[in-house]
């Protein structure tokens, strides 16, 4: 019964994540200014990130600096299913 409490209370506890920390995270697996990079995660899954979204996209943007580039899916490949697309949408022959 203990070690089911300690479980549950281990899955409510999240560690506190502070934008210096995700700064030096960058750093230590080797993101540095002028790279490019493709982000994907989620927040939950690093703790809790005090600030958010906004923190974690201000540190990438730090790290990188203005020379730089961040790419970030805005589409999860979850949502297309049965997904059509629509000619009147998308014309092949005016992308690049």
């Amino acid at each position: 019964m203990t070690s089911d409490y300690k479980k549950e209370y281990k899955e409510l506890v999240r560690k506190i994540v502070l934008k210096q920390d995700i700064l030096e995270a960058l750093a230590y697996v080797g993101i540095c200014k002028g790279q490019t990079v493709m982000v994907h995660t989620s927040l939950s899954s690093l703790g809790f990130v005090c600030g958010g979204a906004q923190v974690m996209i201000e540190a990438l943007l730090e790290a990188v600096g203005d020379e730089g580039t961040i790419m970030m899916p805005a589409q999860s490949w979850k949502n297309l299913v049965n997904w059509q697309i629509n000619p009147d949408w998308f014309f092949l022959e005016n992308t690049a």
